[in-house]
């Protein structure tokens, strides 16, 4: 699927500077020209708490908050949602047979085209290095390619799990934010009678996800999926689309995102804007990475 004549600023790569500290960073793109200023200074920062904001970053924020302020009010998101071809009618029927993607569907979430390019965003960054390498060698014009991507029907993920002796704990880390405990797994009877007592661990599957809410279509999932195919002019894509009326099921936790004047205000980021040099930023952040421990403790209790 093609997405047209999309006018998106080229972004540039930036190259790394040394750092005086060994934490791992990465590459991400920023929308400054919405954040509060305090957050936008620190971004541009890499969040470094030992730095003071240069006139070049003071600058690049006056500039950005310029370029929105001087756009006209509202987003045409007109025919924004389109049915879905008959192409991916196969997927579809795949999706109901996986446990996930089938509780989306009960709870009313319904499979179409979206163009991604008019689509409002919330997050304040994404980050840019991995999200082009997972659609990379996608072919544009295949549809039901792209919602392998979009709307996987499976999470196969490899976790790195290690074993502390000392402390007699598993441990699981993944830069994937949708690591979680899957819950209580056992007891296992071993072939010596031992029962094995423990707890399952998985990568929540993550789709792509639009919801109109107030008459204005948001991204609520999916975002670093959503700047790789934009990185590569592929502007609609097949997402899980439904109506929502509250404003905690569609954004969670909000004081994670942009301040809420700005994307529930007259002059919203778009998801076109993360390629947009007038209102966003390349930036290097400190890489998060998720981390379960699932520990052994031997008690005495008294009584």
């Amino acid at each position: 699927m093609t997405s047209g004549n999309a006018a998106i600023s080229p972004v540039p790569e930036r190259p790394d500077e040394p750092r005086s500290s060994a934490q791992v960073e990465r590459a991400a793109r920023a929308l400054i020209g919405w954040m509060k200023l305090e957050d936008a200074e620190r971004v541009l920062l890499s969040n470094r708490v030992d730095a003071t904001p240069e006139q070049e970053h003071v600058d690049a924020i006056r500039v950005a908050r310029e370029a929105v302020a001087a756009r006209g009010e509202g987003v045409d998101q007109t025919d924004l949602v389109m049915a879905r071809p008959p192409e991916l009618d196969g997927h579809v029927e795949a999706l109901k047979a996986s446990p996930a993607a089938a509780a989306m569907l009960t709870e009313g979430w319904d499979v179409a085209l979206v163009d991604l390019r008019r689509v409002c965003g919330f997050q304040p960054l994404v980050f840019s290095d991995q999200a082009v390498d997972r659609v990379r060698g996608i072919d544009a014009d295949d549809v039901a390619a792209i919602a392998a991507v979009t709307l996987p029907v499976s999470s196969n993920v490899e976790l790195p799990i290690q074993f502390d002796q000392v402390r007699q704990a598993w441990m699981v880390s993944s830069a994937n934010p949708n690591l979680r405990i899957a819950g209580p797994a056992g007891p296992i009877q071993t072939p010596q009678q031992v029962p094995v007592l423990g707890f399952g661990v998985t990568v929540s599957a993550s789709f792509v996800q639009v919801v109109r809410y107030r008459n204005r279509y948001f991204l609520r999932d999916g975002y670093h999926r959503a700047f790789g195919f934009l990185s590569r002019d592929i502007g609609v894509v097949p997402a899980f689309v439904r109506d929502m009326t509250a404003f905690e099921a569609m954004v969670p936790d909000p004081r994670l995102m942009l301040p809420q004047d700005g994307y529930r205000g007259p002059r919203p980021p778009i998801l076109a804007d993360y390629l947009d040099n007038t209102v966003s930023a390349s930036v290097r952040v400190p890489a998060a990475h998720k981390m379960l421990v699932i520990q052994a403790l031997e008690l005495a209790p008294i009584g």
